[in-house]
């Protein structure tokens, strides 16, 4: 029996820092190549403005001044027994907990929501400073108050209980209105891990090797991040509500529950009676196998990712939409039964209001009116919206609900030995043929990030939503290889 517990400091190294301080104002700016007003490709640049214009080309950056202590605890039980001279068998018991851990995002600056019993609530008032503001749509003035008394009112924006110390926050206004898009890393992300294991390994004997290992875990966070916000191909954007860390708690983008892994090595025996050239080309045969079935990773299908339905004004902009209740999120069989349509797109719809009040409510409050004429008429045809669609309300679905194609692959190899003992007693030319994904099975990688938003600007779903396009790993593959060893 063998235990152990650790706690160890997750130093904040300064690769943690390097994109969200390479990419921002002074070292770097984006800019449009091609339409105005920042230039026209290839004729030339329109100068970068490093200015306080909140449709400055430039980015912001913003790293927390004086952060917590990043710690991670990490511990261990398991027990091991011999069942025979050549046999063990280990189970364990295994965990983690990430305290202050990294939380990378490309964009602090937004309009904040307020905070209702039905979810965060984006207002409904235009913005402040408007790239482009529609005809006959009022501004409202700078100094537009925060209504404390209102049971919508932002989160923490008017201080205490009795409304005194506000914090500036004004509805529809980024939190900075004379700012672009800001990157950050603050420090507020945590992570827990916990896992059955289970081993088994056959020392060789009988010439006949086994190993075998079985991990059924699960990792949360709520952040995946080290050095950008979007580490991982499944993650969608590189911004999540950094201001409500529990709508992000959920599997890791890295998350596999199950995973099981079995090798096995046989030396063929050669009969003792074979001699001479029969016995030449007799010996030193070896196959092996290793046989691999894991389950996939998880996915998190957001909307609004290529417009902005719910008025955030910010350079990430995106939306969470509802699941219907009951609906199969993906198709297992895609790939192998004529279609590659993984993720079932019915089973996400925009957020629908609680009732007509919540609905109805008069601005900065409530939802959106003009949102369901707008989609009636630009989708001529399609199904009409639940007439409580509330595009700027932020829908249930937990991050990575969704979880993507599972792996079951087997390599096989045949090798044999050919000793010349002619010239040394362990000089040997070995053969090798290899399998990789033997049984040729296509085992598709998990939607790209590009095909995960479930519903767009408008309220349709994009083309290419759920579809598989990729494999993880290649069809079959045969290799040969000669090998002198001495």
């Amino acid at each position: 029996m063998r235990g152990g517990f650790g706690l160890f400091d997750n130093l904040p190294l300064s690769y943690m820092f390097a994109l969200n301080a390479l990419q921002v104002a002074p070292n770097g700016a984006e800019v449009d190549l091609n339409g105005p007003p920042q230039g026209s490709y290839p004729l030339g640049f329109a100068p970068i403005a490093l200015s306080t214009s909140a449709t400055a080309s430039s980015r912001y950056g913003f790293n927390e001044p004086f952060p917590k202590r990043n710690y991670i605890m990490q511990w261990n039980v398991n027990v091991q027994r011999q069942v025979s001279p050549s046999t063990s068998v280990t189970l364990a018991y295994a965990g983690s907990r990430g305290i202050h851990n990294p939380f990378q995002t490309d964009e602090l600056n937004t309009v904040f929501p307020f905070s209702t019993t039905s979810g965060w609530l984006f207002p409904t008032v235009p913005s402040i400073i408007p790239t482009n503001p529609p005809q006959g749509v009022p501004i409202p003035p700078l100094n537009t108050p925060v209504v404390c008394s209102s049971p919508f009112a932002p989160q923490g924006a008017c201080g205490n209980i009795s409304g005194s110390s506000p914090t500036g926050i004004i509805p529809g206004q980024r939190i900075n209105p004379n700012v672009a898009l800001t990157q950050s890393t603050i420090f507020q992300a945590q992570s827990w891990y916990e896992a059955l294991q289970a081993r088994v390994d056959k020392r060789l004997s009988h010439s006949l090797q086994l190993g075998g290992s079985f991990t059924w875990g699960k990792s949360l966070d709520t952040s995946s991040s080290s050095f950008a916000g979007d580490n991982y191909s499944n993650n969608i954007t590189p911004t999540i509500e950094w201001w409500d860390i529990h709508l992000s708690k959920g599997p890791s983008d890295f998350n596999v529950t199950r995973n099981l892994v079995i090798n096995g090595l046989w030396t063929v025996p050669t009969p003792a009676s074979f001699t001479g050239p029969l016995s030449f080309v007799a010996k030193g045969w070896e196959l092996g196998a290793v046989f691999e079935a894991s389950d996939g990773t998880p996915l998190w299908t957001l909307g609004g990712i290529e417009g902005d339905p719910m008025g955030q004004l910010n350079g990430e902009p995106m939306s969470i939409p509802d699941y219907v209740s009951g609906c199969n999120l993906t198709n297992p069989s895609s790939g192998r039964s004529g279609t590659l349509q993984y993720i079932n797109p019915n089973c996400f719809i925009n957020a629908v209001a609680p009732s007509a009040a919540f609905f109805n409510a008069a601005s900065p409050f409530g939802c959106d009116k003009s949102f369901i004429p707008n989609y009636a008429a630009a989708n001529p045809g399609l199904p009409p919206l639940n007439p409580l669609t509330c595009i700027n309300l932020m829908g249930n679905l937990g991050r990575n609900t969704v979880i993507g194609p599972g792996l079951l692959n087997l390599d096989f190899s045949v090798v044999k030995d050919n000793y010349i003992k002619k010239i040394t007693e362990s000089f040997n030319v070995q053969f090798r043929a290899e399998f990789f994904n033997v049984l040729n099975r296509a085992n598709f990688a998990p939607p790209a990030a590009g095909n995960l938003e479930a519903r767009s600007a408008t309220g349709t779903v994009p083309a290419g939503f759920g579809i598989l396009t990729t494999t993880q790993v290649p069809n079959r593959e045969i290799q040969f290889a000669l090998k002198l060893i001495w």
